[in-house]
């Protein structure tokens, strides 16, 4: 693999820099719900300690939105997102399996904090 330019390297120098000064802190509270759009935002999570009793334990569940007319993405992201067309259809919940792309999957195969929980779809 060929090494960064020094172009590159300050590009990202300043990505970090950037990112580092542009960045905003959340600090949920129950009941929270954050939306975000993954192709237009830079975002990260940083390390929580959870509760040992499970009736306090943080449940953190992703969401995939589809929006009808939503703009294409690159082929690269076919295996993700299952479809990279303007307007196709999208998203999935990632598990050991692969990609479950639609509730009846995740009904049938939900495992671990998930499967305590009441669905109400």
């Amino acid at each position: 693999m060929a090494r960064h330019t020094p172009q590159q390297l300050e590009a990202l120098k300043l990505f970090d820099e950037l990112a580092d000064e542009l960045a905003l802190d959340m600090h949920f509270q129950p009941g929270d719900i954050q939306f975000l759009n993954n192709h237009v935002i830079y975002h990260g999570r940083t390390r929580f300690v959870d509760y040992l009793e499970a009736e306090k334990r943080r449940v953190l569940l992703r969401l995939w939105l589809f929006v009808p007319g939503a703009r294409p993405l690159a082929p690269s992201y076919k295996e993700v997102y299952g479809g990279t067309e303007q307007g196709e259809p999208r998203g999935g919940v990632p598990c050991k399996e692969g990609w479950w792309r639609t509730v009846h999957q995740f009904q049938q195969n939900r495992t671990g904090i998930h499967a305590t929980q009441p669905l109400s779809w």
